[in-house]
């Protein structure tokens, strides 16, 4: 549980959860292009239908949604709550494209990749500005020839200074792990709301399943795995993640109002039940509950404590807002 002291959950906040980002999903990219400028934007996990953000081939596979995030943060501000099937995204956005071509480099960056993968590197530095030669060298002399050298782009990799107390440029997004979930934040109207993905009180097993993946170990062994094997293991992995049906809820189960009843329950005893206790917040107050995850696109009301379970935007290009239950 996490408590946003510096976020006021605004008015008309925009929420997105379960898109299943695949490569080549251009729907979904145009989608995220015609958000609403200047809202708040939550995306509630799994908004990418496999990304793990220390597999450096994942990163290529999802870079275009990647992309339309960071463009998406200069005019919004995002907040990301990750899923089971996007993590370990904490360093993902410091390498990604404020402008079409043009990547951040972050100074622990690994190399291997990033040379089939950038246009330019731009560290972005009043002070000094340099360029990781020996990571476009061959991306400048294919794309340019050697007839460039004496261009603007040429010249801008020429220095090979590197500075380890340069500003990188960073993009304000907001990125909380499944171990900081649930989030809660107050709205405007001094109301609490609590967000999760969703797997929260899953099961025992699942519970340990989340922490495992999310173990810096386990994150360095897919780092390690996706270099030796030249992203071999994470292309067949994918495969097999992509060939499996996304079903929304009511394909497999038709007791929603049952269902909703039980996490909302669940949120109660977990989560507003403490908060009353400890003296955080009062029984007068009112509770809203947001999650993803099960892609039911249900809502359920009970006193004062308001749940609803988002629906998949993978099946439904359009987002919620919160003001439609303020």
């Amino acid at each position: 549980m996490t408590f946003l002291h510096d976020t006021i959950l605004q008015n008309d906040a925009i929420f997105i959860a379960d898109s299943h980002f695949k490569q080549g999903d251009r729907e979904l990219l145009d989608f995220f292009a015609k958000i609403p400028k200047n809202k708040q934007v939550f995306l509630m996990g799994d908004i990418f239908h496999l990304l793990i953000g220390s597999m450096p081939t994942s990163c290529m596979s999802n870079h275009s949604l990647i992309h339309a995030i960071a463009t998406l943060s200069q005019t919004n501000e995002v907040i990301f709550l990750e899923g089971n099937h996007d993590f370990f995204l904490q360093n993902i956005w410091d390498n990604s494209s404020r402008d079409d071509g043009e990547y951040i480099v972050h100074k622990n960056s690994h190399t291997s990749y990033k040379d089939t993968l950038l246009k330019s590197i731009v560290c972005d530095s009043d002070e000094k500005n340099f360029r990781y030669k020996d990571l476009i060298q061959n991306y400048t002399n294919n794309e340019y020839g050697d007839s460039q050298k004496n261009s603007k782009k040429r010249d801008i990799i020429e220095s090979q200074e590197i500075n380890d107390e340069c500003s990188f440029c960073s993009i304000p997004i907001k990125i909380y792990s499944y171990n900081a979930q649930p989030l809660i934040i107050k709205t405007q109207n001094n109301h609490y709301c609590i967000l999760s993905h969703g797997d929260l009180w899953i099961s025992s097993f699942y519970h340990f399943y989340r922490h495992f993946i999310n173990n810096p170990i386990v994150l360095f062994t897919f780092e390690f795995l996706d270099k030796i094997t030249y992203g071999i293991i994470y292309k067949r992995f994918a495969n097999r993640i992509n060939h499996r049906l996304i079903a929304e809820f009511s394909f497999f189960r038709s007791d929603f109002n049952d269902f909703l009843s039980k996490r909302l329950a669940i949120y109660y005893d977990n989560i507003i039940m403490p908060l009353i206790q400890e003296g955080f917040a009062r029984d007068s107050d009112k509770f809203y509950i947001i999650e993803g995850h099960f892609h039911l696109g249900k809502s359920l009301n009970k006193g004062n404590i308001f749940y609803n379970s988002l629906y998949s935007s993978f099946f439904h290009k359009k987002y919620f807002s919160f003001n439609m239950i303020e």
